[in-house]
């Protein structure tokens, strides 16, 4: 399917964020679900200014929109499967 952020159980086990597991197949999968606004205290501003531009451009995006739009990262592209995406792939996200 794609690429794991490595610390995605951290995600996962994140209080008062829904997260329900999703059979795909040969995978499992986890869908993040939060009804209106929610504070997370714990997050730094920047962290939270980061996840406001993620779910502002990938929202109301399908997973398999998602997966396409990752899947033509040059991050993704230039990495071996398998092997972790390099950080300073940051710098050139198309979002």
């Amino acid at each position: 399917m794609g690429a794991v952020p490595v610390g995605h159980n951290s995600l996962i086990e994140l209080k008062n964020v829904p997260c329900e597991e999703v059979d795909m197949g040969e995978n499992t999968g986890f869908r993040f679900s939060l009804k209106g606004e929610s504070e997370f205290m714990f997050l730094a501003d920047d962290d939270k200014e980061i996840l406001k531009k993620v779910v502002k451009n990938l929202g109301k995006m399908k997973t398999g929109d998602i997966v396409e739009f990752m899947h033509s990262e040059k991050a993704y592209t230039e990495t071996p499967q398998g092997k972790v995406i390099d950080f300073t792939y940051a710098k050139e996200l198309q979002i």
